[in-house]
């Protein structure tokens, strides 16, 4: 290296960005004609093959195009690799997504109906509300109480504190009733699902089914606030043969809790 290379070199940065006197403009020019490695070095500034800092040019690392493109690759490789791992843990441990990243509504309730016209305004004769009991078993059974004590034939959900109705929607052509609850808390919660007595007018007008009812009260406990659950409702129109006109089967399901959660807190007794 020739003795001004380094006054030189701590220029070029200047020179590159037309930011130099004409002065030093001269001084880069004339030496460059005659010191190839700063010539080199100033064609590889200005071919941007290495970066313009604020630290001296003769400390600076060469860069070649293909050296970026492996250190881009590398860190694409690092970020593919971060996402792997990460699927992974979800796929063994689905508890870590609805934890961690599910931020959705907590409980799912779908009503599936058989042997009816989609059409058919069902959900104007289904009556359901949701209650939260909180953490304390005491209360979770004065509110069950207070639901199988009241029939809600008669009882409108205002006479309920604490309740809130579910607006359904239709899916599948209209075969499929659907709503939710965010349930985001840990606790008890309990649905009640009732279908009012109008809708035996309109399906078998002229037959007295006063005495008969479909429908209950369905209890969940969430052991975390991040439990989630389906509950699913089989409704099903039997012939007027029958001397019961509707079946209605159910399932209580949780994505998040083993079958002892479920099973130990479904054989609490009310």
């Amino acid at each position: 290296m020739m003795p001004d290379c380094k006054q030189v070199q701590n220029l070029l940065t200047e020179y590159v960005e037309g930011l130099c006197s004409e002065e030093e403009r001269q001084t880069v020019e004339k030496h460059v004609r005659g010191c190839g490695e700063c010539r080199e070095f100033l064609d590889a500034m200005e071919a941007n093959e290495v970066e313009i800092t604020d630290r001296s040019p003769a400390a600076r690392e060469k860069t070649s195009p293909k050296r970026r493109r492996n250190r881009i690759l590398a860190s694409i490789m690092a970020v593919v690799l971060v996402f792997a791992v990460v699927a992974v843990a979800f796929a063994y441990q689905p508890n870590l997504y609805y934890r961690y990243l599910y931020r959705g509504d907590r409980i799912f309730v779908n009503i599936h109906l058989h042997n009816l016209d989609p059409s058919f305004p069902i959900e104007d004769y289904i009556q359901t509300n949701a209650y939260y009991a909180g953490e304390d078993q005491t209360s979770f059974r004065e509110v069950a109480s207070m639901l199988y004590s009241y029939s809600l034939f008669s009882q409108e959900f205002s006479d309920f504190s604490g309740g809130t109705p579910l607006s359904w929607e239709r899916t599948d052509q209209g075969s499929t009733l659907t709503a939710s609850l965010p349930g985001g808390q840990k606790g008890y919660y309990l649905l009640d699902l009732r279908v009012k007595h109008e809708l035996y007018d309109q399906l078998f007008p002229g037959r007295d089914f006063s005495a008969y009812e479909v429908g209950g009260t369905y209890p969940i406990y969430n052991l975390e606030s991040w439990d989630l659950w389906d509950l699913d409702f089989d409704l099903t129109v039997q012939s007027q043969a029958y001397g019961f006109p509707l079946q209605m089967q159910s399932s209580v399901t949780c994505r998040t809790q083993d079958v002892m959660h479920l099973s130990a807190y479904l054989s609490v007794g009310i």
